[in-house]
């Protein structure tokens, strides 16, 4: 691929890695992105990653709500998993009220978009690590 870039004259970005345990299994190799995100997110470069299994027939950018740090795919069953609900607990001592989160089942990482934020970026280093 970057032979094929390279011919053309398009810009383009090559870095070798290597998983951890050495195996180039699907898994293994996959989990490799999030450095490779990191690093352009590191130098203010937002990115929008899909695998090679996504054909884009029209440009993708208008479908982004751009509210998010990061967008991406949801593997959800119905509405709440996919989309995610606030998840409340009742605090009776609280005099703050009660304690609310955001419940996210399943996301999907082979189409996501990061914007290039400080948050972005501290997510897929811990990804990284992580993986």
């Amino acid at each position: 691929t970057a032979q094929f870039l390279s011919k053309r004259r398009t810009p383009h970005y090559l870095r070798p890695l290597r998983s951890r345990s050495g195996s180039t299994d699907n898994h293994a190799t996959s989990g490799l992105k999030f450095s490779i995100l990191a690093e352009l997110l590191s130098v203010g470069v937002s990115v929008l990653l899909s695998d090679v299994d996504v054909v884009f027939t029209q440009n993708p950018f208008p479908a982004l709500y751009a509210d998010a740090d990061v967008e991406g795919m949801s593997d959800g069953w119905d509405e709440l998993s996919a989309y995610g609900h606030t998840h409340t607990l009742p605090l009776p001592m609280s005099t703050q009220g009660p304690l609310r989160s955001i419940r996210l089942v399943a996301r999907n990482s082979g189409l996501f978009y990061l914007s290039a934020t400080h948050q972005a970026l501290r997510m897929m280093k811990t990804l990284a690590q992580r993986m």
